[in-house]
Formats: structure tokens, C-alpha cells, sequence
């Protein structure tokens, strides 16, 4: 996960980077830090060298989220797509335009890393006009390797179902 970056001069930037890894000697995970030279090249972004390895950065506070997985999802019928979408769009398994709405610009992951993916939790919120689900994805690659994810959609009811309009590319914070 990127932690934020510092521009070192116009479009070039030193990126820090947590990353969650399993400790050589006892399999269990810690969390690393480096730090990344990157630049910006035609509208991409390209690593300009190996990461340096760097120490954990000082704690500071987070700010809370608008909606987080663990809040439960009410509506009728909300988690169902957001599991029957997850499917499709990690693991390939369905149609991903049966839950995304006409405009959406989400497409498939593909080549589909996953042989399943289940909700691990999910929330809900009202935003504006539209809501947010807040889910956890849990799932599985073809060693039985097992990966969590965090999303954010923006999803609307229409014709009587739920769709997605779109993942979020970070999770609304809490207006203060």
C-alpha cells in the first residue's frame, strides 16, 4: 500500500510503500517499508529503480471512514450482487454486466487470479443520492493461497435491483 509520496522534482516523485510479507523464519506477517523512485512518463507511472528499504514510519491517527465493512448491509438484496459481482469480477465466474450499470467502466480482472471469492463483511451508507458499500473480499488462487481485499463501490438501485457504478478509488472519509 502506498503511503503517500514526496515530489522530488516536477513529475518524479520518492513513494513510501508498506508492504505486508511473511517473515522468513516463522511464516507469520509483518509489515516493511521502502521507499520508490517513480516517475511520471506519458500519463503512466514507471519505477525508476529497485525499492530501499526504509523504517517504519512514525504512527499518526487515521481519519475514520465514512462506511466500513463491519457495519452490515440492510438492504435487500445489496449483498447478493456485491458477492455475484465480486465473482465475476475477480474470479470470472458470470457476467460482470448483470451488476454494473450500463455506463460503468469497470471491466473483469483478467486473466482471473481467483478460483473464488467470498464476502468476508460488508457495510452500507447513504451518499448524496447513491450509496457506498464498504466490502472485504476473501479469496482464493488455484494453490489455495488465500487473499483479503478492501473496496469501496458506488452502487444504485434501478429497476428494482442493485448495480455498481463504480469501484471508488479511495474509501470517503468522515466530513468533519
Amino acid at each position: 500500500a502506498s503511503l503517500g509520496a514526496t515530489e522530488v522534482e516536477s513529475g518524479y516523485f520518492s513513494v513510501l510503500v508498506a508492504a505486508r510479507t511473511a517473515a522468513a523464519s516463522a511464516g507469520s506477517p509483518q509489515t516493511t517499508f521502502y521507499r520508490l523512485g517513480v516517475v511520471e512518463i506519458d500519463g503512466g507511472l514507471v519505477a525508476v529503480g529497485r525499492p530501499a528499504l526504509v523504517a517504519r514510519p512514525v504512527a499518526v491517527e487515521a481519519p475514520g471512514l465514512l462506511v466500513e465493512a463491519t457495519g452490515g448491509v440492510e438492504s435487500p438484496g445489496l449483498e447478493e450482487t456485491v458477492a455475484r459481482f465480486f465473482d465475476a469480477y475477480l474470479a470470472g465466474v458470470g457476467e460482470l454486466d448483470r451488476y454494473t450499470t450500463p455506463d460503468s467502466p469497470l471491466r473483469p480482472v483478467n486473466p482471473s487470479p481467483f478460483t473464488g471469492v467470498e464476502v468476508a463483511s460488508a457495510g452500507e451508507a447513504t451518499v448524496g443520492k447513491g450509496t457506498v458499500v464498504a466490502v472485504t473480499v476473501s479469496a482464493t488462487d488455484a494453490a489455495g493461497g488465500s487473499w483479503e481485499f478492501d473496496y469501496w463501490l458506488d452502487v444504485v438501485r434501478r429497476d428494482g435491483r442493485w448495480e455498481i457504478v463504480d469501484l471508488l478509488a479511495a474509501p470517503p472519509l468522515v466530513n468533519d
